[in-house]
């Protein structure tokens, strides 16, 4: 009887420390999770930061276009020899960084038959032979107000491309956002010349329609971003792959519109400084694709329009409509109730 009773308590015992290790470890793995789901929220914010710092550098950027045709006159610039003379100094300086830091580049031989990396390229030149037009035809502010309207395109194709979750209310606030840029570009025809008024409606017309193609490029542009820094590209291929095909693509300009090739020490020099904010724009927005979904960076493209608009009216005496507060009121105002209250 003592022996059962012996075996019974060891049995007894047993089953308890059993218990016991079974609440601690299960104890140790909420921790864990818990510890897990912080650092996830801590390098999601992290990422958060680096593409709202990013968007205010792509501000800068744009707004720098304008400047650039203002400071040095129309007759001593255009776009195709912008773009070419700035990727060869994007490469110089991407090249001088990769042997600094020691770093590599993917190579072509992996990338060639990647559809997105294509994409990615001839986007690029895609995204800022518009944006430049554009600044031609509208104040800078309007211009930008086309480069953001793509997150709400970007939304759609994420959903369709990335498999992330569709709700309706991408579709609408699309159109909010829409009606938003409308409102803005208003002011560009009312304040047109009376007697020129026809012309200038076909000039906003044509220019409109350049909005329209930036922007579906911008949103393949981001979405490529995304998806190739899924598939581990590295930064230096998104840097120097897309910066040769603008030159490739700009000397195929040059040759078969018998553009122009142009240079000059100014529009060298803005070629150098701008190469220089794009590659920091660029950088970081890679850096912060790596730690947020694509779909949560919306709201925050708008930093690039508050950017633009303070450095538009600051360096360049830009007036300030009412309708340009209505309108990025309705645009910001969606993007930020979407953000905080974002579709269940």
């Amino acid at each position: 009887m003592k022996n059962d009773n012996s075996n019974n308590y060891h049995k007894l015992e047993e089953i308890s420390n059993n218990k016991i290790s079974n609440i601690k470890s299960f104890q140790n793995h909420l921790f864990e999770i818990k510890s897990k789901s912080i650092e996830v929220k801590k390098s999601e914010l992290y990422s958060i930061l680096l593409f709202a710092l990013s968007m205010v550098m792509n501000g800068i950027n744009h707004f720098h276009f304008k400047y650039m045709k203002k400071s040095i006159g129309l007759e001593n610039y255009n776009e195709f020899s912008f773009v070419c003379i700035r990727c060869i100094f994007i490469i110089f300086l991407n090249y001088i960084k990769m042997y600094y830091n020691k770093e590599t580049i993917n190579p072509l031989s992996e990338l060639i038959y990647l559809n997105w990396f294509w994409i990615r390229n001839i986007f690029q030149f895609f995204t800022v032979i518009p944006i430049l037009f554009l600044v031609s035809f509208f104040r800078v502010s309007t211009a930008s107000c086309f480069v953001s309207m793509a997150p709400a395109v970007i939304i759609i194709m994420s959903c369709i491309i990335l498999k992330e979750k569709f709700y309706w209310r991408y579709v609408y606030g699309m159109l909010i956002c829409f009606f938003g840029v409308i409102l803005i570009i208003y002011n560009d025809y009312i304040n047109e010349d009376i007697s020129n008024k026809k012309k200038g409606f076909i000039h906003l017309i044509e220019g409109f329609l350049i909005g329209c193609c930036q922007l579906i490029g911008a949103a393949l542009h981001r979405v490529s971003c995304k998806v190739l820094v899924k598939l581990k590209v590295n930064d230096n291929a998104q840097l120097i792959y897309p910066s040769y095909i603008c030159i490739i693509l700009s000397i195929f300009c040059f040759l078969v519109f018998k553009i122009e090739f142009k240079y000059g020490f100014w529009l060298i020099f803005h070629s150098f400084i701008n190469a220089i904010i794009w590659l920091i724009t660029t950088i970081l927005m890679l850096i912060s694709l790596q730690g947020v979904d694509l779909i949560k960076t919306t709201a925050l493209n708008y930093v690039n329009i508050v950017t633009v608009f303070i450095l538009g009216v600051v360096f360049l005496g830009e007036k300030v409509h009412i309708t340009d507060v209505v309108g990025s009121l309705i645009i910001l105002g969606y993007n930020v109730l979407n953000t905080v209250y974002p579709p269940k």
